[in-house]
């Protein structure tokens, strides 16, 4: 069932899978979908998706899915500067 407690879960679990990068999740379509922006050292973009719904997130598997294919893209693009 997607709840408050729920939503706020998924949302505090994908802000927190990117650190030392900066990620900000985002709920929106009438708290149905959810979307994320993954930012390096210098803000620029590092990473973003988009369109995933949280119903199918409230599955633990699949969200740690989503943050595996985030973290690879991440890599792939050279985009993981955290320091000078």
């Amino acid at each position: 069932m997607l709840t408050l407690q729920a939503v706020t879960k998924i949302k505090a679990d994908l802000e927190g899978a990117f650190k030392p990068l900066h990620c900000i999740a985002q709920v929106y379509d009438t708290g149905q979908k959810l979307r994320f922006e993954v930012f390096d050292r210098d803000y620029d973009t590092a990473c973003e998706m988009a369109d995933l719904s949280l119903k199918a997130l409230l599955d633990q598997t699949l969200l740690s899915d989503v943050i595996q294919r985030a973290r690879k893209q991440i890599q792939r693009s050279g985009r993981f500067r955290t320091t000078e």
